[in-house]
C-alpha cells in the first residue's frame, strides 16, 4: 500500500514539475533498488543529487552504492565531489579511506580520511581499527596501544585487538599482555594456538630472574609468531642488559634478515654471535641457515657439522647438514639422513625429511625412500603431508593404485591442499585418465594461482588441454 502511494505520489510531482519530480522518482529508485543493484541505484542517486541539489546525502549515496557495486573509481570520484559540496558522514569518510586502503595506500587513506574524520570528535570501532591498523604499518607501537585501548573501551568485546595488544605489551609489560591473552581467549577459541605459544613464553620468562634471557624468551615467540618487528626490540633489549649474550645477537641477526635490512649488519651480528660463544650448536644452526640461505653453501656446511659435532644427539642438525650436502653428494647426504633416523626413530621429521630427498632425488626409492615413507606414515597415518609423500614414493615405485588411495586420502583430509591434487593430477595424466587429469589440473590452478603448483598446473593445462 505504502508502496504505491509512493509510486502515485511521484506520477504526480512528474506531471506538476517535471525536474524536480524527476529528482524524488530517482531517489526513490535508488532507495528501492540499493539492497539488490547498488549500481543503478547509484545512478539514480546521483541524477537526483543533481535535481535535488539541496538535498544533502545524495551524491554521498551516490558514492557508497558505487562502492557497494565494487566500482572503485566511480564511487572515488562521488565521495570526493560530495566532500567538495557537503559534509561527509562518517559512513562517507570511512567508505573514502577504504578505497585508498583497498589500492593499497594507506598513508592516504589515513591523511584524507581517518584523521579528518577523528579531528571532528567521531568515534568508532571501525575507525579505531584502522587508526590501530595504520600505526601498526607505520611501526609506531605507542600509538597503536593508544587507539587499540581506545578501540577496546568502545568495543570490550573484540578479540583481536585484546590479542593485538598483548603482542605490543609482551616485551615491555608480561603480566598485562597475559591478562589480554586470556580475555582473548575467553572470546575466540579460534585465537588459542597463537595464544598459547605467547602465554606460554610469558608465563616462563616471568620465572627468570635473568631479565636479558626473559626478553629472549618473549623475542623468541613473537619471532614464532612472525612479530619480527617487535621480536628484534626484545632482542636488542636482551643484547643491551647483557652485551656478551650471544644468543640475542644470533637472533637480532635473524629478525634483521627477516625485515629485509642490511645484510652486512646480520652477517657482523653472526660473526659477533659467533665470536662470543664458538661452541654453541644453535648459533653455529642459525648461521648456518643464514649461509644457506645466501647460497654460501660451504660456509653453510662448515656451520652445520660444527652444530652436529657439538650435539650429536640433536637429529635437527644432521638434517639440515644433509640437505646441504644434497646438493654436491647424494651417497654421503643419504648418510647424514640415515644417522638422524638412528638417532631419532619414533621423530617422524626424520622419516620425512628421508623420504623427501629420496623422492625429489629420484634415488634410494625401493631401498630407502619407500621405507621412510610407510615409517612415516605408521607415525602419523592421519598427516595430508605423509600421505602424499607415500603417495609419490609409491607411484615412483610403480604402485601406482595404492598411490592413488594415498592422494585421495590426503585430499579428503586437506581439501584445500594443492601438492596431493596436483601429483593425483600427474598420476592420472600418466595413466591416461585425461578427464580426471584435466579437473585435477584446474583445481590446483584454482587453490594456489600464484604459488609453484598452480603456475605448473597452469603450464600444464595450457600445453596437454589448450
Amino acid at each position: 500500500m505504502k508502496r504505491n502511494a509512493a509510486i502515485l505520489l511521484s506520477l504526480l510531482i512528474l506531471a506538476g514539475l517535471p525536474p524536480l519530480g524527476f529528482g524524488y522518482f530517482n531517489r526513490l529508485q535508488a532507495e528501492n533498488l540499493r539492497q539488490n543493484s547498488p549500481a543503478q541505484a547509484s545512478s539514480h542517486y546521483q541524477t537526483a543529487a543533481r535535481l535535488l541539489f539541496w538535498e544533502p546525502g545524495l551524491r554521498e549515496k551516490a558514492g557508497l552504492a558505487a562502492f557497494e557495486a565494487d566500482d572503485m573509481e566511480r564511487a572515488y570520484s562521488l565521495l570526493l565531489d560530495a566532500q567538495e559540496q557537503e559534509t561527509l558522514s562518517p559512513d562517507g569518510w570511512l567508505t573514502l579511506g577504504e578505497i585508498h586502503r583497498l589500492n593499497g595506500d594507506l598513508d592516504s587513506a589515513y591523511a584524507q580520511a581517518w584523521i579528518p574524520l577523528s579531528g571532528t570528535g567521531f568515534a568508532s570501532p571501525a575507525l579505531l581499527a584502522r587508526l590501530a591498523e595504520y600505526a601498526a604499518y607505520k611501526q609506531d607501537s605507542p600509538l597503536e596501544i593508544l587507539y587499540l585501548n581506545q578501540l577496546l573501551n568502545l568495543a570490550p568485546e573484540n578479540a583481536p585487538a585484546h590479542y593485538r595488544l598483548a603482542i605490543l605489551l609482551a616485551n615491555d609489560s608480561p603480566e598485562t599482555a597475559l591478562s589480554r591473552l586470556e580475555q582473548a581467549n575467553l572470546l575466540d577459541a579460534s585465537l588459542q594456538p597463537n595464544i598459547d605459544i605467547l602465554r606460554g613464553a610469558l608465563k616462563e620468562s616471568l620465572n627468570q630472574e635473568d631479565s636479558a634471557y626473559r626478553h629472549i624468551l618473549t623475542g623468541r615467540a613473537l619471532a614464532n609468531l612472525g612479530e619480527w618487528t617487535l621480536a628484534l626490540e626484545a632482542f636488542r633489549a636482551a643484547a643491551s642488559e647483557n652485551p656478551d649474550y650471544a644468543e640475542a645477537w644470533a637472533w637480532q641477526a635473524e629478525s634483521m634478515y627477516q625485515l629485509g635490512q642490511d645484510p652486512n649488519l646480520v652477517q657482523l651480528y653472526y660473526e659477533k654471535a659467533l665470536a662470543l660463544n664458538p661452541n654453541a650448536a644453535g648459533i653455529q644452526a642459525m648461521a648456518g641457515l643464514y649461509r644457506e640461505r645466501s647460497r654460501d653453501y660451504p660456509q653453510a656446511e662448515a656451520h652445520y657439522l660444527r652444530a652436529a659435532q657439538l650435539e650429536p644427539q640433536n637429529p635437527a642438525w644432521r638434517l639440515a647438514l644433509a640437505g646441504v650436502v644434497a646438493r654436491r653428494d647424494l651417497p654421503a647426504a643419504l648418510e647424514y639422513y640415515l644417522a638422524a633416523t638412528k638417532i631419532a626413530p619414533a621423530d617422524s621429521s626424520t622419516w620425512i625429511s628421508l623420504a623427501a630427498f629420496s623422492v625429489e632425488n629420484e634415488a634410494y626409492l625401493p631401498n630407502y625412500g619407500l621405507e621412510a615413507a610407510l615409517r612415516a606414515y605408521a607415525l602419523e597415518p592421519e598427516n595430508p603431508q605423509v600421505l602424499g609423500l607415500l603417495g609419490r614414493a609409491l607411484a615412483a615405485t610403480g604402485e601406482i593404485e595404492t598411490a592413488q588411495i594415498m592422494y585421495e586420502k590426503a585430499i579428503a583430509l586437506a581439501p584445500d591442499l594443492p601438492a596431493p591434487r596436483f601429483h593425483l593430477a600427474l598420476l592420472h595424466l600418466q595413466t591416461g585418465q585425461r578427464v580426471q587429469a584435466r579437473q585435477a589440473f584446474e583445481d590446483v590452478a584454482r587453490l594456489d594461482p600464484g604459488g609453484p603448483y598452480g603456475q605448473q598446473a597452469q603450464e600444464i593445462l595450457a600445453r596437454y588441454f589448450p
